[in-house]
């Protein structure tokens, strides 16, 4: 498979702190990449075409389930989704993550051993949309409880030469409280740990836990997209959830919360 987006993984892009995730740089091949970037701009041209697109900072994405009903002139991205919904590149995944996986969630690679085909996988083509209003599209949270790997993969645009929109790591420093889906409330228990760049040819992949806390920094105004690829591997129900969190009951902080992101997130 031409489109690997793990080819060039090797042990220095793992950390296990403060969560299992990896950082590959120039995850695809340059020339590879630019096949892919050029037809990107079908995929934005798509994106333009909605409505949703004339909204400030908000994600916008299609699966490779949509591939023929969306009918796009987009041969190597088509290729590209795929294989990373496969589950080919789901064992891949499993592989690297294998001895966090089976400290955090013993008896989970038994369970990918004997019924792999019940694991569903996504590959999802998305942008933000530009931003006339610095703000970010998410705080601090958890991914849903029934994601167990979770990958983003960056396209940026060479013209674009906005700030933010980077994607950052935390870890917890007391008890996590949590509201809406699964955000941090008590915003005082956790502290940056890490920030990866919004930077082309850029690819994170995480082990999702109930610590793997994590955010988007704020995006300056720009008139251009925000590029990415979202990749998603989910338990079958009944392995779902992966874990539990406390749901916050301090109506306080809650209501504070939700003024706070009706400036930050524009909601």
């Amino acid at each position: 498979m031409k489109f690997n987006i793990l080819k060039n993984f090797d042990k220095s892009c793992y950390f296990s702190y403060p969560y299992p995730h990896f950082v590959i740089r120039n995850a695809i091949d340059l020339d590879l990449y630019k096949n892919l970037e050029k037809e990107y701009l079908v995929i934005e041209n798509y994106f333009q075409q909605q409505k949703a697109f004339k909204k400030n900072n908000v994600r916008m994405q299609f699966n490779q389930l949509d591939l023929d009903h969306l009918n796009l002139d987009i041969p190597n991205w088509r290729e590209f989704l795929i294989y990373h919904s496969s589950e080919t590149h789901f064992k891949n995944m499993q592989q690297i993550f294998e001895s966090d996986l089976n400290k955090i969630y013993p008896g989970l690679s038994e369970q990918i051993s004997k019924n792999s085909e019940n694991f569903k996988h996504f590959c999802q083509p998305a942008i933000n949309t530009p931003v006339n209003k610095k703000t970010t599209v998410l705080m601090p949270h958890l991914d849903r409880y029934d994601t167990l790997f979770t990958g983003l993969f960056y396209l940026k645009n060479d013209n674009d030469n906005s700030k933010g929109g980077d994607f950052e790591i935390y870890e917890s420093k007391k008890e996590n409280y949590f509201y809406r889906k699964a955000e941090v409330s008590n915003l005082n228990s956790i502290k940056k740990f890490k920030t990866v760049k919004y930077e082309k040819n850029t690819f994170v992949g995480l082990l999702n836990t109930k610590n793997s806390i994590h955010s988007v920094s704020k995006r300056s105004k720009t008139n251009l997209p925000r590029r990415l690829v979202n990749f998603i591997s989910k338990v079958p129900p009944n392995l779902s959830p992966l874990y539990s969190t406390q749901k916050d009951t301090n109506y306080v902080r809650i209501l504070k919360n939700k003024i706070r992101d009706s400036f930050v997130l524009g909601r």
